[in-house]
C-alpha cells in the first residue's frame, strides 16, 4: 500500500511539473496559402492564461491578430488554447521546447510545411498583451458603426468599443465635414475576434490601443 500511495504521489508531482515546465515563450513562422506567410509568437503563462500573436504578411503590408485567454492541457501531449475564437487552438506537445499546431479538430496537418513554434524564452516574457502597431487608414461612422479601412489592404473592418475608440470618435464628431466621411487616421493596434452581440460566433474587430492623429485634409497614398 505504501508503494502503491508513493508512485502515485511521484506521478502527481511529475504532472504537475511538466505542466509547468510548459510556461514560456514559442515562435516561428508557418506557411500561408492566401498570404506570404505567417509569424507567430505564443506566450503560455504560468498562471494558464495566454497571449498568440500572428501576424500576416501580404507583399511589404502585414495584419496582426492577437488573442488571449485560458489555457489547459489534455492528454498529457495536446495543449488546447481557449480565447476568442468559435473554436480553440489546439498544440501538440512534441517536446518541452516545441509545439505542433494542429487543426480545428485537434488532427495533425498533412502538410511539408512546417507548422511548429520552439521555445525562445524559458519563462514568461510578460502576462500583458502587446499594444500593436501603427495603423494607418480611413475611418468612418455608418449605421451605429465605426469602420477603419486599412490604407495598405484596403480591408474594411469594425472597430472594437473601448475608451480609446471613443476619444476617437469624439474627434471625428468634430472635423468631419459631411455624415459617413472618410477621415484618415492614424492609430496603434492590432486585429481580433470578437463574440457578436447578438446570436452565435464572432467577428473581427481593430482595437485601437493609442490615438496618434486624425487629419481630414490627408488620405492613403
Amino acid at each position: 500500500m505504501k508503494k502503491i500511495f508513493f508512485l502515485f504521489i511521484l506521478f502527481a508531482s511529475c504532472k504537475n511539473q511538466s505542466i509547468k515546465n510548459i510556461a514560456g515563450t514559442y515562435g516561428g513562422k508557418y506557411f500561408c496559402a492566401d498570404c506570404s506567410g505567417i509569424d507567430v509568437q505564443l506566450q503560455i503563462n504560468a498562471d494558464s492564461s495566454f497571449w498568440l500573436n500572428e501576424k500576416y504578411y501580404f507583399g511589404k503590408y502585414f495584419l496582426r491578430f492577437i488573442d488571449s485567454g485560458k489555457w489547459m492541457r489534455k492528454n498529457n501531449d495536446r495543449l488546447i488554447l481557449s480565447g476568442t475564437t468559435e473554436l480553440p487552438h489546439q498544440y501538440k506537445i512534441i517536446s518541452d521546447s516545441i509545439l505542433q499546431m494542429l487543426d480545428s479538430d485537434g488532427k495533425e496537418i498533412q502538410s511539408t510545411n512546417s507548422n511548429q513554434i520552439k521555445l525562445i524564452g524559458a519563462t514568461s516574457i510578460s502576462t500583458k498583451v502587446p499594444i500593436g502597431d501603427t495603423l494607418i487608414g480611413m475611418y468612418s461612422y455608418n449605421d451605429n458603426q465605426v469602420w477603419f479601412t486599412d490604407c495598405g489592404t484596403q480591408n474594411k473592418i469594425k472597430v472594437a468599443k473601448n475608451s480609446i475608440n471613443t476619444q476617437i470618435e469624439k474627434e471625428y464628431n468634430r472635423i468631419q465635414r459631411k455624415p459617413n466621411d472618410l477621415i484618415f487616421v492614424k492609430l496603434i493596434g492590432y486585429y481580433s475576434l470578437q463574440h457578436l452581440i447578438k446570436g452565435a460566433g464572432v467577428e473581427r474587430v481593430v482595437v485601437p490601443n493609442v490615438f496618434i492623429e486624425m487629419d481630414a485634409s490627408s488620405a492613403c497614398r
